[in-house]
């Protein structure tokens, strides 16, 4: 495998978070992600997360840790992949009231491996989950408020600098992994039942695409962009009417070409 690799004339590569990038087990799906304002070769503006040649691009720790290592100035930090590709699942809390709902509902304790991500308003937190390739059917991503689930198509920062959301939502900050992403602990029964009921939000299918959309299609080509449709449309909430389907399906449509008369 190339990499156009460019040796980057402002910032230096931080020591630590290249040792940390080079203890990452190999199993897992990483990727590297732009800084905040960094320009593609196509001229497009990153804005958030957005990981380099797409969620879908699949690299080791050691090709993480070189493009880091070279080209300091374009990438400052390392996601995983989430989804049935890698098996992960992500359980993102941003708020104290997210550890109490999970502790009172579920008896859930935090539990390594987790990322710390320190921000200048608060101390969020994520933790991971393994679910087996059988399981993955009916699961869908739940946004309860006080804490999301996160799956399918979606990445999770672990390493380095968090760019911010592209909204201005979520301020940058810096993350840190907690505990290794090789000692991944099965995905309790609560949590997959999470995923399989319905504690979503109304249309949150239709606003997690539009979110998706903002962070990682702004530098993609548009067949990527189809399959990252596609890839979305698979995991439509079961038990819909077929009536209900299309309208998501319309949703998820019109979401991509509000983003595209955008750019």
């Amino acid at each position: 495998m190339t990499e156009d690799i460019q040796v980057g004339a402002g910032r230096r590569a931080d020591p630590e978070l290249l040792r940390a990038v080079r203890q990452l087990p190999n199993e897992a799906w990483f990727n590297v992600v732009w800084r905040r304002g960094t320009t593609s070769p196509t001229g497009q503006e990153h804005r958030g997360k957005s990981p380099y040649q797409g969620p879908y691009k699949r690299r080791t720790p050691e090709q993480c840790a070189v493009l880091l290592e070279k080209r300091p100035d374009d990438f400052g930090a390392v996601c995983v992949a989430l989804g049935p590709d890698s098996g992960l699942v992500c359980l993102d809390i941003d708020t104290p009231e997210g550890f109490r709902s999970l502790e009172h509902e579920h008896g859930y304790a935090r539990q390594q491996p987790y990322v710390l991500s320190r921000k200048p308003a608060a101390t969020c937190f994520k933790a991971f989950f393994s679910v087996g390739a059988a399981e993955w059917e009916g699961l869908h991503e739940v946004d309860a408020g006080a804490y999301q689930l996160l799956a399918h198509g979606n990445i999770a920062v672990i390493l380095g600098e968090y760019p911010g959301s592209s909204c201005g939502t979520y301020a940058a900050g810096v993350y840190r992994l907690m505990g290794g992403l090789d000692e991944v602990a099965e995905a309790p029964r609560w949590l997959v039942e999470l995923m399989r009921g319905r504690t979503v939000r109304e249309n949150a299918f239709s606003q997690a695409l539009s979110g998706l959309f903002a962070n990682y299609c702004d530098n993609q080509s548009d067949e990527q962009a189809a399959e990252f449709i596609r890839r979305q449309l698979q995991y439509i909430p079961p038990q819909r009417s077929e009536e209900h389907t299309s309208e998501l399906q319309s949703h998820s449509f019109i979401s991509y070409a509000v983003f595209c008369l955008k750019k």
